[in-house]
């Protein structure tokens, strides 16, 4: 089934990841730390915990950012995390709005509410590519034309976000 052109074509169903951005930064970041730790951990290895809790929570993240995506399917979107997962049927969506997250500058969420007042869908797009987000948002608008998308959804569809 194809779709409206969103920097290119789309067939539903459509599953988007975590770009790689993360999967290289973090390790880098980490290495960085880690060598800035060495000396600590020469001078007394009572500091190897630190190692052991740092690259804990890098292979965390990693994880977390690696289970998360989001899939599209004709009839629904789904968002899986590493501890979650919550669907929604395109004919329930009433409304999607881009949101800034307070407090952090250039990073945004996607909040989709469905026609029964129920718990908004809230997905963070940060670690998904512009493009695929743009996916989601003509997807929804495609399969439920009486959404309402506020300015921000709009500029995604169209790829005018900046």
């Amino acid at each position: 089934m194809g779709q409206q052109d969103v920097a290119g074509p789309y067939i539903l169903p459509y599953t988007a990841r975590a770009g790689r951005a993360p999967f290289i930064i973090f390790p880098i970041l980490g290495g960085v730390i880690s060598l800035l730790l060495v000396p600590l951990v020469l001078q007394s290895l009572s500091a190897w915990p630190l190692f052991l809790l740092l690259w804990g929570a890098i292979g965390l993240f990693l994880f977390w950012i690696g289970s998360s995506k989001i899939v599209l399917l004709p009839d629904r979107i789904c968002y899986h995390t590493a501890f979650s997962r919550r669907e929604m049927r395109f004919a329930d969506i009433a409304r999607v709005e881009v949101r800034a997250v307070p407090g952090r500058s250039g990073s945004y969420f996607i909040q989709i509410a469905d026609r029964f007042a129920g718990k908004p869908l809230r997905i963070s797009f940060r670690a998904f590519r512009k493009r695929d987000v743009a996916i989601v948002i003509d997807a929804i608008a495609t399969h439920a034309p009486s959404v309402i998308l506020d300015e921000g959804a709009r500029q995604l569809r169209a790829g005018t976000f900046p």
